[in-house]
């Protein structure tokens, strides 16, 4: 993070591989922080994040990072 002064990690949750628990963390996350990205280490967790993200209209301002290939997170991708 040295090389990175301007990044801050606010919070750290675990959705326990869900995909309720990733859209419940990322839903805590962003209530309680001011946020510019999420990442994301589960296959379910960007679909979760994705969805918040949505829901509160903040596409274009807070960045998702994931990974794999599920429809669900294409199709987010697409948006």
């Amino acid at each position: 993070m040295e090389r990175y002064p301007n990044i801050n990690i606010v919070d750290i949750q675990s959705s326990n591989i869900s995909l309720l628990g990733a859209t419940e963390k990322a839903q805590f996350i962003l209530a309680n922080n001011n946020v510019d990205a999420l990442y994301c280490t589960s296959s379910l967790d960007p679909i979760g994040a994705a969805r918040v993200v949505v829901s509160r209209g903040l596409q274009g301002r807070v960045k998702i990072v994931g990974f794999d290939d599920l429809p669900d997170t294409l199709e987010y991708i697409k948006q």
